[in-house]
């Protein structure tokens, strides 16, 4: 048998992207009738453009399929039913080992996988997390012509993120359309349409405020609401960032370990810790930019430092959308493997250096820094 049955795909089935599950069974649900969806693919098979994708951290039983020592991967599902995704699906993982052969016997002999779906699948294992925005950059880089509907935030995430978009995003509303009859009617119409990035002629005001061509509009919404969504991801992690260090600093394994054992423990330790605490700062740092530019527009009337900010911002997408991806994966894990009704908090040495380890990589935390094999 070349693949694996998954199961509990229905846990997924309301989640159109997020950082950690690309699900494209409900792109195809939601964009399938539209023209784009089937012109401008993400993938080209018809399989694969319909598959859930899953930034996966191996259990030990896994780690057989790789002839390297990685930590994590990605994993493409196949749903046994569309439309039931508790039937489950067969799995494989991007780059393990006889890989093109086991995709090959996946999709049948009769299935085209082109060198573009390739060239897809790597990019896709090789991107930190696959928030809309990141993946869209990742995917104007490889000069892809893909259409919008794959870059939709899902539906939780934006009701999520509303809160904090509509106190953002009313001030500007006010300074756009100010003298405008009915304006605290229409503004929520507004901020929908932000969201959603489709501009019309009812954001108009806005994009003369930005001083903006109807080019430059339509990318500039897309990236304030990136920033949105980060700015909104940021203050979610931060509720529990400061619980996750001091846990990282004060566990401690089961079992006997040697001095020298302890000692590589401890500096895994401190290293995990330095990286997530840098990472916290980095975000911080590029979330200070947005909200000086945008604080400008708003104080003093000011577009230019906001209008610039929105045309370069994507060249911030990957390591911003990667580093809150990664402490994201960190504080969930942890409260998974530690403080959820399914714990365990006993962890020997060498599983809970492999956790760290595995939380180093994916901060970018490069091996001569973090801990070595031992």
């Amino acid at each position: 048998m070349t693949s694996r049955i998954v199961r509990k795909l229905s846990s997924l089935q309301e989640t159109a992207a997020s950082s950690r599950v690309l699900n494209l069974v409900t792109t195809w649900k939601q964009s399938g009738p539209q023209a784009q969806y089937a012109d401008r693919p993400l993938l080209e098979n018809r399989v694969l453009n319909r598959s859930i994708i899953v930034k996966h951290q191996l259990r030990a039983n896994e780690r057989v399929y790789f002839d390297d020592n990685r930590l994590s991967a990605t994993k493409i599902i196949i749903p046994i039913d569309m439309d039931n995704l508790n039937t489950g699906g067969y799995s494989i993982f991007i780059g393990e080992r006889n890989y093109e052969a086991r995709l090959r016997a996946l999709l049948g002999s009769n299935s085209r996988h082109n060198a573009r779906d390739r060239e897809v699948l790597s990019m896709l294992d090789a991107l930190p997390s696959f928030d809309p925005f990141l993946l869209r950059e990742a995917v104007l880089k490889k000069g892809l012509d893909v259409a919008p509907c794959y870059f939709e935030l899902s539906p939780a995430d934006l009701a999520a993120m509303r809160a904090l978009a509509t106190d953002e995003v009313s001030s500007l509303v006010r300074l756009s359309f100010a003298g405008n009859a009915g304006l605290a009617a229409y503004t929520d119409r507004l901020i929908n349409k932000i969201l959603a990035t489709k501009p019309d002629e009812q954001l108009e005001p806005l994009r003369h405020t930005l001083k903006l061509s109807p080019e430059e509009f339509e990318e500039g919404l897309f990236c304030w609401k990136a920033f949105l969504y980060y700015k909104w991801a940021q203050n979610d992690i931060l509720d529990n960032a400061q619980g996750l260090i001091e846990d990282i600093l004060n566990i401690q394994p089961m079992g006997f370990l040697k001095q020298s054992e302890r000692q590589y423990l401890n500096h895994s330790r401190m290293v995990t810790r330095r990286g997530l605490m840098d990472a916290l700062d980095n975000i911080e740092k590029i979330v200070l930019v947005y909200d000086r530019a945008y604080c400008d527009l708003i104080k003093k009337g000011s577009p230019h430092l906001f209008r610039e900010f929105l045309l370069t911002a994507p060249r911030l997408f990957h390591q911003l959308g990667g580093q809150l991806a990664a402490i994201n994966h960190m504080s969930h894990f942890w409260a998974f493997r530690f403080h959820s009704r399914y714990a365990n908090p006993k962890i020997s040495g060498p599983d809970l250096i492999e956790l760290f380890l595995d939380f180093q990589q994916g901060l970018g935390i490069s091996a001569d820094k973090g801990a070595k094999v031992w």
